[in-house]
Parts: C-alpha cells; sequence; structure tokens
C-alpha cells in the first residue's frame, strides 16, 4: 500500500497560544497520524498534547528501527498501551490537582489493515468512492445514551457540549477503538474541533471530493479548508491530517 500525508496544526485568529499537537509519519508498509486538542478551558492543555505526540512519535520510532516487523494487531496494541501509560503518568501529576487534559484521534495504517483510537471529539472522516462517513462520535454530553432526548436537543443546557472523555480526565484512559480493512483509495481526514466548528460537513466534504489524486490536490484541499476556516473567524487552534492510501 503507499500513502501520502499532509497536514497543518494552527492557532487560528483568537487564541494567543495553540494547545492543539500533531504528528504524522509512514514508511513502504505503514503509517500513523494523530491530533491531540489540549482542553483550554484548563490548565496546561498543551502539555497533554504534547505528550500524546510525543507518546505516538516515540512508537512510531520504536516501529521504523524494527523495521515494522510486528504484525498490525502488536503494533496496534502496543500504541494503545503505551498512551494508556503515558494517560496514567499524566494524571498522577496533574489529575488529582488540577485538570490537563487532551482530546486525541489516532489512525494507523499498516499493508492492508487500519486501526482508530479516540477520545473527546475531535474527528476522523473517510471519503471512499461516493461514499463519505464520520467514522467517530463526538464524546460530549448530548451524545451520552442516558440523557432523555429533549434534554439533549437543548442546545442552551449547561452542559451542552461539554467532553465527557479526555485524556488526562481519569486515571484510567477510555479509548473508542475500530478496525479495518484497507482496499486503496481511501482518503481520511483527522481534526480538532477548531476545524469542524467553523467549517460545516458539507465544506469537508467537498474538499475531500475535489481530491482526485495525492500531492498537490491534497494540498490544495488542506489549504481551502484552511481559507474556510479564517474566513468564518477560527476562533480556536486548528488542525488537520489528511492521508490518502493507493494500492503499489
Amino acid at each position: 500500500m503507499k500513502y501520502e500525508m499532509v497536514g497543518l496544526c494552527e492557532t487560528g485568529l483568537v487564541r494567543n497560544v495553540n494547545q492543539d499537537a500533531v504528528f504524522w509519519g509512514k514508511t513502504e508498509c505503514g503509517a500513523v497520524c494523530v491530533v491531540a486538542d489540549g482542553m483550554g478551558g484548563h490548565s496546561h492543555g498543551e502539555v497533554a498534547s504534547n505528550l500524546i505526540k510525543q507518546t505516538v512519535l516515540q512508537c512510531w520510532e520504536t516501529f521504523t528501527e524494527e523495521n515494522c516487523r510486528r504484525g498490525f494487531c502488536d503494533m496496534f496494541d502496543y500504541l494503545k498501551c503505551e498512551l494508556e501509560k503515558a494517560n496514567q503518568a499524566l494524571y498522577q501529576e496533574y489529575g488529582k490537582k488540577r485538570m490537563c487534559g487532551s482530546t486525541l484521534v489516532l489512525l494507523f495504517c499498516f499493508q492492508n489493515q487500519y486501526g482508530i483510537l479516540y477520545a473527546g471529539d475531535s474527528r476522523i472522516y473517510l471519503k471512499k468512492g461516493f461514499s463519505f462517513i464520520r467514522l467517530t462520535t463526538d464524546e460530549v454530553w448530548e451524545n451520552q445514551k442516558n440523557i432523555p432526548k429533549e434534554e439533549r436537543q437543548n442546545t442552551s443546557h449547561p452542559n451542552y457540549g461539554k467532553l465527557v472523555n479526555a485524556f488526562g480526565s481519569e486515571a484510567d484512559l477510555h479509548m473508542r477503538m475500530m478496525t479495518d480493512v484497507l482496499r486503496g483509495g481511501e482518503l481520511f481526514l483527522l481534526c480538532s474541533d477548531g476545524l469542524y466548528k467553523m467549517c460545516t460537513d458539507k465544506q469537508i466534504k467537498a474538499a475531500m471530493r475535489s481530491v482526485r489524486s495525492g500531492g498537490d490536490g491534497m494540498k490544495a484541499a488542506l489549504m481551502r479548508l484552511k481559507e474556510e476556516t479564517e474566513e468564518a473567524g477560527a476562533t480556536d487552534n486548528f488542525s488537520i491530517i489528511m492521508l490518502k492510501t493507493d494500492r503499489e
């Protein structure tokens, strides 16, 4: 499988500090990318997001040093375990005193499989052929099944939009995960909420559908989303990574 990747991590037009962190890397046999959005309403959100970035980077360096000799399941489980260890270390240092957390969404591709890990409300979209779907569900108050429907639909509720899960929020990290097969021709987009709160799904879909091939087409789509986010005000940090697969 062949992988092409582009990305950006922007402070936006209002914030003074960028609490987002991103990483992407690839080899001939695999690729990994992660978007982490530090919780700006709490202390040191950038500490949590950068810890996620460094943890994934170190895992990826281990994989490349070993020439990716492990199998998909082994490497995916290693990523999950290392993030759980990092979460415990962060919580022990900050959690009992003050919140220090971050959302995360991670995509790992290896040979003909991919896996996703996420916690919080950063997102991943997939375009395959004519289909366009969001693979993640925002882990926010109104998406909890035990909340009555009439309350969940009340956008003025004080809990509306609040995260119910994040890296660093508890001693044990609870990540949602999924795996599936790669067939080639997939286009993934990972982003923090600073993008999708400024751009609609329709705009994101249009940008992804504009990618006819990798390289310049992906860069143009990335810049299109950046411009649309800034035109809408870019009130938060925003990060985007796009990953395209093709069979050799």
